[in-house]
């Protein structure tokens, strides 16, 4: 297919063909990207998730013993199930999540391009995957994310690793298993907590990197590309030579505005830069340039 457009220059390129030719110039990593997938469940059938929490009020206020103490209370309802403890890290060495069980702990490395929210979704869809092979009834997974629970929360959701742990919910329930999902206060002293913060941070370092075709959230590249856009963009402005444009703007960004109508700031950009009707109307009008600009030019 793409032989056939590179023998017919004239012919319009489809938007795949030249969105990668982009990605090429830019260096843009070819990332294997998770799918958006019909759910194998009905979505009836897909299990309601209500995490439990210890608190009424804002971790923040709280000093850490006393977060700790309020925890270590809650977790006594929970002493019937057998407590797993998930969290996820990010950093400038890379992305790892960790999964702690009373007598085993496991970890992974994920592709450095993954947001923390990824991971903790994966250190649960991990856990959840281990759960399915133990004969234990019942389980209570500690996760100290908010944002992961409350997307368990909502059984609509088209994030691929959201939908990959309510079905794996859905299937655990039809083997007798039973999960509750709890939110933990981080950095309070809670053991199991820290346990797999600590898991998760040496994964990172320790481990081999992990294989280019791990898919990616599509979402999580938002930022990847965004960031390395703009590294482009700037690297081309900086490799121009001679440009008044560059004295008044070095580093690209959003520019800043002065709180003054539309009109006004516009009038305040063009006079900035020095494009103006006095100036570069010959342009709008397609004429030549003419001989008095010539001169003064000169």
């Amino acid at each position: 297919m793409s032989q056939y457009y590179l023998l017919h220059s004239r012919a319009p390129w489809p938007f795949g063909f030249r969105v990668r030719k982009a990605m090429e110039e830019m260096g843009i990593d070819d990332f294997q990207i998770c799918p958006v997938r019909v759910p194998r469940v009905a979505p009836w059938l897909l299990p309601e998730v209500f995490p439990c929490t210890c608190f009424t009020d804002k971790k923040e206020f709280l000093p850490p013993p006393v977060a700790r103490s309020l925890f270590l209370e809650h977790a006594f309802t929970h002493r019937e199930s057998l407590p797993v403890y998930t969290d996820g890290s990010k950093s400038d060495a890379g992305v790892g999540f960790g999964v702690v069980f009373p007598d085993f702990c496991r970890g992974g490395r994920l592709l450095s391009v993954m947001s923390i929210f990824t991971a903790e979704l994966s250190a649960i869809l991990y856990a959840l995957q281990v759960i399915f092979t133990l004969p234990q009834p019942s389980f209570t997974i500690f996760s100290d994310s908010c944002s992961a629970l409350q997307a368990l929360c909502n059984f609509n959701s088209t994030h691929p690793l959201v939908l990959a742990i309510l079905e794996w919910l859905v299937l655990l329930s039809r083997r007798g298993r039973k999960v509750t999902f709890c939110w933990v206060p981080a950095h309070v002293g809670v053991d199991g907590n820290e346990r797999a913060d600590a898991l998760a941070k040496a994964v990172v370092s320790n481990s081999r990197p992990p294989a280019r075709c791990h898919p990616v959230p599509a979402v999580d590249l938002r930022p990847y590309i965004d960031a390395t856009v703009r590294s482009c963009w700037q690297d081309r402005w900086d490799a121009i030579g001679a440009n008044k444009l560059r004295d008044i703007r070095q580093r690209l960004g959003l520019w800043s505005y002065s709180g003054l109508s539309r009109r006004w700031e516009t009038a305040l950009v063009r006079l900035r830069i020095g494009h103006t009707l006095l100036t570069h109307g010959f342009l709008m009008e397609r004429l030549t340039l003419p001989t008095v600009m010539i001169v003064w030019s000169l």
